[in-house]
């Protein structure tokens, strides 16, 4: 019998910093998607990806890509704001483009929705191993441990799609809040009306699975989330605008 490998409390890495940030940034919905359109959902990655690598690169940002999100880390709190405003709001922008009412814009479901969390507290990087022969082996430089990931994962889920929640470790209040990453009113309530459009297609017979329960939950989210309309009237309720708007 094999014996059980010699890992221990005492091995884990130190942290670097006890106060590093850290954002977490998911695409929704890979698994159920994977399972039956493996196509949709590795383009999906594939967008990710390339958003998080074309962004201009900074040493005090560290990334460890997973394969459908990233996690993101620095002392710097501004860098990793900045970092997760830029790719959550690019995806903004395209799912705006992608509903508009131009001929050949590109299929939705091309277009992730992705979330984000954001915390800080203690974490590990587990390329600082200098104990067992997992501190000679590459998988190592590929994991990150701490309570600020955690976090940061718990912030995440309570995101709504194409949003940014940060935990109360991490914002400037100490309070656990939604973060706006748009710069204009008018760039939010267009993401918000991409969002419907997006929602439509998978309502009216899209033959990818996205559960009616869920996109009732996540357009709660979205409600509480994006600005009413350009007016801010309180009567503009995303889940009382479904029938009042159509998309040419």
């Amino acid at each position: 019998m094999c014996s059980d490998p010699e890992f221990f409390p005492d091995h884990i890495p130190s942290a670097q910093d006890s106060n590093e940030y850290v954002s977490w940034i998911d695409i929704m919905g890979i698994g159920s998607t994977m399972a039956k359109y493996p196509d949709v959902a590795e383009v999906n990655i594939g967008k990710l990806h390339l958003a998080v690598a074309e962004y201009e690169e900074d040493d005090d940002l560290k990334l460890y890509p997973m394969i459908d999100g990233v996690y993101i880390i620095s002392e710097d709190r501004d860098r990793i704001f900045d970092f997760s405003e830029e790719v959550v709001g690019r995806f903004g922008q395209n799912l705006i483009s992608r509903s508009g009412p131009e001929p050949n814009r590109g299929e939705l479901k091309f277009g992730p929705l992705v979330r984000c969390g954001i915390a800080k507290g203690e974490i590990h990087h587990w390329e600082d191993l200098s104990e067992t022969a997992l501190s000679d082996h590459q998988n190592r430089t590929a994991l990150v441990t701490g309570n600020a990931i955690s976090k940061a994962h718990k912030c995440e889920s309570e995101a709504p799609p194409l949003g940014i929640r940060v935990h109360e470790s991490a914002s400037a209040d100490g309070k656990r809040t939604n973060h706006q990453w748009w710069e204009t009113q008018r760039s939010a309530v267009f993401t918000r009306r991409a969002l419907r459009k997006y929602w439509d297609i998978y309502e009216n017979g899209c033959d990818i699975p996205y559960d009616e329960d869920a996109i009732e939950k996540h357009a709660k989210k979205a409600d509480d989330y994006f600005p009413f309309d350009m007016q801010g009237n309180p009567d503009y309720r995303l889940t009382r605008f479904y029938d009042k708007f159509t998309f040419q």
